[in-house]
C-alpha cells in the first residue's frame, strides 16, 4: 500500500516542520511538498496531485480561503484546514473554509500533546478517501477577466 501523499501549506517554517514530523511518524503518510503561501499551494496541487492538503488560513498573498476556492475549482482534492485561529473577529472561518470546499478544520496540534499527532493522522487517513467535487464558484473567481 502506497503512503498517502500530503501537501502541507503554512506560512510558518516551524509549523511546517512540526506538521511534517507529526504526519510522517507512522510511515503511511508522506509529505510530498510544503508551501509557504496560497499561490504556491495552488501550483503544487496542479503539479503534484497530492491525496490531501493541510491548509492554514492566515497566509501571505493568496489567503488560505482563496487558495481553497481555487484548488477546488481547478483540481479538487480533500483539504483539511489546520489553523491556529479557527475563528476570527466577527466571522466564522471554519464555515467559510467548508463553504469553499474544505472538508474539516482542526486547531494546530502541539508536539507536546501526546495524542495530537495521532488524531491528526487519523483525520488525514479518513479524509483522504472522501470523494470531492469541483466547485464552480471558485472557477468563476479564478477565471481571467474578459479583455
Amino acid at each position: 500500500m502506497r503512503p498517502l501523499r500530503v501537501l502541507v501549506v503554512d506560512d510558518s517554517a516551524l509549523a511546517r516542520d512540526m506538521l511534517r514530523e507529526l504526519l510522517t511518524r507512522d510511515g503511511d503518510i508522506e509529505v510530498v511538498a510544503e508551501a509557504p503561501d496560497g499561490g504556491a499551494a495552488v501550483r503544487l496541487v496542479d503539479e503534484l496531485g497530492p491525496d490531501l492538503v493541510t491548509m492554514d488560513l492566515q497566509l501571505p498573498g493568496l489567503s488560505g480561503l482563496d487558495a481553497i476556492e481555487q484548488i477546488m475549482a481547478r483540481r479538487p482534492v480533500p483539504i483539511l484546514v489546520v489553523t491556529g485561529q479557527p475563528s476570527g473577529e466577527g466571522n466564522d472561518l471554519a464555515f467559510q473554509a467548508v463553504q469553499r470546499g474544505a472538508l474539516h478544520l482542526l486547531p494546530k496540534p502541539s508536539l507536546a500533546a501526546a495524542d495530537a499527532g495521532a488524531q491528526l493522522r487519523a483525520e488525514i487517513r479518513a479524509l483522504a478517501r472522501v470523494p470531492v467535487l469541483r466547485h464552480v464558484a471558485g472557477a468563476r473567481a479564478a477565471a481571467p477577466a474578459p479583455a
